[in-house]
């Protein structure tokens, strides 16, 4: 669909790149980026914005060097960065391995703070976007083919004029629920692939099996 092309246009256009992507529960957010990212073939990073605050995931299990929120998400970055410039070397045309700049996808998930590993305050909320737009700024520098996607329900305190002010994110793509005619596309596009899926079971085997 056009939010789908539209993404695709802006991960490709091989600059440092920030995207919001609104709508409500359900509307397949996350599932848009993750069809992005194997559109353009490009390493996907995914986090929610509670592993940062420790509301779901202790990240000092994962970075135990880092000491509070700010550190992990220079880290998520820092990690970003590698992933692309991995994925820079190792991607060659064929006209004498002359390199091609790849890159990667960072997506925080649930931006806004209201997922249901809990409810950040808005003076949280407003520190995690400002530090979000200062890392924007240093990739930018850098020069690092990264797109960051962040995705959320809505815009909490002062989220919008901070990420979208000098500087910061760069388009906000909205995504809706599904028309009752698409909804119906969807549901025999899955259950063709079920059928699929069941027709290369082999006789008295399970789909689980297989």
């Amino acid at each position: 669909d056009a939010s789908f092309r539209l993404l695709v246009e802006t991960v490709l256009s091989r600059q440092v790149r920030a995207v919001h992507v609104h709508g409500g529960p359900g509307t397949g957010k996350t599932h848009l980026v993750r069809a992005v990212a194997a559109a353009t073939h490009q390493p996907f990073c995914k986090k929610h914005l509670a592993d940062l605050f420790s509301r779901r995931t202790n990240w000092r299990d994962i970075f135990p060097r880092q000491n509070n929120w700010r550190d992990c998400l220079k880290q998520l970055f820092t990690d970003a960065c590698q992933d692309a410039q991995h994925s820079a070397t190792s991607d060659e045309d064929g006209d004498g391995g002359a390199v091609q700049p790849s890159g990667t996808i960072v997506c925080i998930d649930e931006v806004d703070g209201l997922g249901p590993y809990g409810i950040l305050s808005t003076l949280e909320l407003d520190r995690f976007c400002e530090a979000l737009i200062a890392e924007l700024q240093r990739l930018r520098q850098s020069g690092t083919n990264i797109t960051v996607i962040t995705a959320g329900q809505q815009m909490r305190g002062n989220m919008q004029q901070i990420l979208f002010g000098d500087g910061g994110f760069d388009i906000m793509v909205e995504v809706l629920l599904p028309s009752e005619s698409d909804r119906e596309d969807i549901l025999r596009k899955g259950m063709q692939k079920l059928l699929c899926n069941s027709s290369s079971c082999s006789s008295g085997s399970s789909g689980s099996s297989s």
